[in-house]
C-alpha cells in the first residue's frame, strides 16, 4: 500500500513537472508571437493615424482581402473563438495552427484601414492554438484527466498575458473564461508558468502595455 501511494505521489509530481516545463515552452512561443503581433499593431496604428484620410477609402478592399484569405486558407478556422470554446467544452479536440497567422493578418489589415477589431480575442486564439498543438504532443507522456482543457487554459493565459503584459489578470481570466463563475484550479500551475513566461518574453522583445 505504501509502495502504491509513493508511486502515485511520484507520478503526480512527475506530471506536474512536465506541465510546468510545457508551460514555459508555451509561454515563450506565445510571447514571441504576441510581441510580433503587438508591434505590428502599433505600426499599423501609427500608419493609419498619419494617413487616415488616404487609407479609410480602402477599408472595403481590406474586408474583401480578409474574406479571401479565410475563404482560401481558413475555412476550418473561420469560427475563431467559437472553436476555442468548443475545444474547452469537449465538442472538438483540435485547433489548427493556421488560426494564428490568419487571425493576426486579419487584425492587422482591419486596424491599418480604420476598421474596428479587438485584440483580446486574437491574443487568446494565438495562445489556444499554440498550446493545443503542443498539448497533443505532451498528452502522450502524462496521464491527467482533462489535459486538453488544461493546455487550452494554459495557452489562453499565455496569449492574454503576452500581449497585455498583465500575467496575474491573464491567469484568472483563463481559469474562469470557459465557464463563468467556475475556476479551473487544476490548470493553475501551467497557466501561471505560461502567463509569466509570455509576459517576460514579449517585454524582452520590446512590446509594452497598450493604453
Amino acid at each position: 500500500m505504501i509502495k502504491t501511494l509513493f508511486k502515485h505521489i511520484s507520478k503526480y509530481y512527475n506530471d506536474t513537472f512536465i506541465l510546468a516545463i510545457a508551460g514555459v515552452v508555451i509561454g515563450v512561443l506565445v510571447g514571441i508571437i504576441d510581441a510580433a503581433f503587438g508591434l505590428g499593431l502599433n505600426a499599423c496604428t501609427a500608419i493609419r493615424t498619419k494617413y487616415f484620410w488616404y487609407l479609410i477609402w480602402f477599408l472595403p478592399l481590406g474586408g474583401v482581402f480578409i474574406w479571401f484569405i479565410y475563404h482560401q486558407f481558413g475555412k476550418s478556422v473561420a469560427n475563431g473563438m467559437k472553436m476555442v470554446f468548443h475545444v474547452g467544452l469537449g465538442k472538438n479536440t483540435k485547433l489548427p495552427i493556421r488560426m494564428v497567422p490568419l487571425s493576426v493578418i486579419g487584425t492587422w489589415t482591419t486596424h491599418l484601414f480604420g476598421g474596428s477589431a479587438g485584440r483580446e480575442g486574437v491574443a487568446v486564439q494565438i495562445g489556444a492554438a499554440v498550446s493545443n498543438n503542443i498539448g497533443r504532443l505532451v498528452d502522450k507522456t502524462i496521464d491527467i484527466e482533462n489535459s486538453r482543457k488544461m493546455f487550452l487554459i494554459t495557452g489562453m493565459a499565455a496569449g492574454f498575458s503576452g500581449l497585455f503584459c498583465t500575467p496575474l489578470a491573464a491567469i484568472f481570466f483563463a481559469l474562469e473564461v470557459l465557464v463563468a463563475g467556475k475556476l479551473e484550479y487544476h490548470a493553475l500551475i501551467p497557466a501561471t508558468v505560461a502567463s509569466i513566461s509570455a509576459a517576460f518574453t514579449s517585454r524582452a522583445l520590446g512590446l509594452r502595455k497598450f493604453h
